[in-house]
């Protein structure tokens, strides 16, 4: 099971944003990790963690993968096709 929520924080920055900010704030770079893996859009990131767990030589091909989106105002949990837009 893949389940991405709306209104995630990892919306909201690029990680050289954060990286940046870290940086100034404790005047120091981050060791680790090294990347926070922020991202722009939902629906691609649902579909490129699929894309991971798929292509991984220790997960069978035979082996389902579903997918969800929690929306975090109504508490539903939706499932969706990869091919089908996610609901907002």
């Amino acid at each position: 099971m893949i389940v991405n929520h709306t209104d995630c924080g990892m919306l909201t920055f690029k990680d050289e944003e954060l990286v940046e900010r870290l940086r100034t704030q404790w005047d120091t770079a981050a060791v680790t990790p090294t990347h926070f893996h922020a991202f722009r859009d939902l629906e691609e990131n649902v579909r490129h963690q699929i894309q991971k767990v798929r292509s991984h030589p220790w997960v069978p091909s035979d082996i389902p993968v579903r997918r969800f989106i929690y929306d975090v105002r109504t508490g539903a949990l939706n499932e969706f096709a990869v091919g089908s837009p996610v609901a907002s």
